[in-house]
């Protein structure tokens, strides 16, 4: 029989996978917390990014084991850097979307904001870096996919920081004109 992973998400479901993994006298598991266990290959094993850890969910346990699949293939070959923590909540005809590290305060972040009461919209952007890692965004469903893309591709926004919260500013053509220069370079 092969190799196999158990995926432990918070104190209870660690404690279960590593209690199966310890019970398999054969040692062919290993459970999939901040790091696989070295009881699979070194090309698997997959450390996590500090901040974006704490999606804890099944994306995140899906990107890992990519990242431990394709390692496993070509030695080396894929890096795991974390999964966008990213939710939605709809309720009484209102959506609310919050994505990466939409709540930094700290020095070295800045917090662009922008409201408008008649749309009954919010727009909030953390950049680090001269990159978005964090959003904010209330009834801007269309803003989610393009912002999130900038935040997990890292595009430097930092040229267009002044306009990137604009009604008018084309956040998709932001990310073809990213597309192109990573093609160029």
């Amino acid at each position: 029989m092969g190799r196999y992973v158990i995926v432990g998400n918070g104190v209870a479901g660690v404690a279960a996978a590593q209690t199966i993994v310890r019970a398999d006298p054969a040692g062919r598991g290993a459970y999939l917390q901040r790091r696989v266990l070295p009881l699979l290959p070194p090309s698997a094993t997959v450390e996590v990014h500090r901040r974006r850890d704490r999606a804890g969910s099944a994306l995140s346990a899906i990107e890992q084991a990519q990242v431990a699949a394709a390692n496993m293939v070509v030695p080396g070959s894929a890096t795991y850097t974390g999964t966008l923590p990213a939710t939605t909540l709809r309720v009484a005809g209102a959506e609310l979307t919050s994505l990466g590290e939409g709540a930094m305060e700290e020095d070295g972040y800045t917090s662009l904001r922008h409201v408008n009461l008649a749309a009954g919209n919010y727009r909030k952007l953390v950049l680090h870096q001269r990159r978005i890692v964090g959003a904010i965004l209330l009834n801007d469903g269309e803003r989610v996919r393009p912002i999130t893309q900038l935040i997990a591709r890292g595009v430097d926004v930092s040229a267009y920081a002044d306009r990137l919260l604009d009604d008018d500013f084309d956040l998709e053509a932001l990310l073809r004109t990213a597309r192109n220069v990573k093609r160029q370079a």
